[in-house]
C-alpha cells in the first residue's frame, strides 16, 4: 500500500471509532445510536471500496481492468404506433472497444467485478462486496422509499470483517 493511502485508511478508522463512541455507551436512544452507525457506515465504506481500488490495482496489468463494450444497431423498425414515439430495435450488434483503464472514476461495481472475475474474491466476498456498496449508496436519499433507519452495530461490523479480508488480501505476495 502506498503511504498516503496507508495514513488515509488509518486516518478513515480513526473516525470511524470518534463516530462510534458515543453510540456503544449505555443509555444512547436507538434512534441516536443508529444515526452514529450511519456515520461510522458511510466512512467504513470509502475505506472498502478504496481498499477494493488498491487490490485491483495491485493485479490490474497496465491499469487495464477490462474492455469497453460497443453496440451498434443493425437494424430498426420505423411503424411504430402513434404511442411509441421511437423505433423498435431489430438487432445489436456487440463487440469489444477501448480498454477500461483504473482510475479514481471506476466505480465499486467495476471493481467488485474485476477482481471476482479475476478469482481475487471468492462468491461470498463478492456478494459481501456488493452488499457493502448497496448500503454505501444509501447516502442518497432520493433513492430511499422508507424512513432510514435500521444501521447497527453489527452492519458496521460486517465492513470491519470485509476491510480485515481485502487488507489480508493485499498484503499477500502475488
Amino acid at each position: 500500500m502506498q503511504k498516503a493511502f496507508r495514513r488515509n485508511v488509518i486516518r478513515r478508522y480513526k473516525a470511524v471509532q470518534t463516530v462510534l463512541a458515543p453510540a456503544l455507551k449505555r443509555g444512547v436512544d436507538t434512534r441516536k445510536k443508529s444515526a452514529y452507525f450511519r456515520a461510522a457506515i458511510v466512512i467504513f465504506c470509502s475505506v472498502v471500496e478504496g481498499l477494493a481500488y488498491e487490490l485491483v490495482e495491485k493485479h490490474a496489468p497496465g491499469g487495464v481492468i477490462g474492455k469497453k463494450v460497443l453496440e451498434k444497431t443493425v437494424g430498426t423498425i420505423n411503424e411504430s404506433p402513434p404511442e411509441i414515439p421511437h423505433q423498435l430495435l431489430l438487432v445489436k450488434k456487440v463487440k469489444s472497444g477501448a480498454n477500461i483503464l483504473l482510475d479514481e472514476r471506476v466505480g465499486f461495481d467495476a471493481l467488485n467485478n474485476y477482481l471476482l472475475n479475476k478469482k481475487l474474491i471468492n462468491k461470498k466476498e463478492f456478494r459481501t462486496l456488493n452488499s457493502i456498496k448497496d448500503e454505501r449508496n444509501r447516502i442518497h436519499i432520493q433513492g430511499i422509499s422508507g424512513n432510514d433507519i435500521l444501521y447497527t452495530q453489527v452492519k458496521v461490523e460486517r465492513l470491519g470483517r470485509a476491510a480485515d479480508f481485502l487488507i489480508r488480501k493485499i498484503l499477500k505476495k502475488p
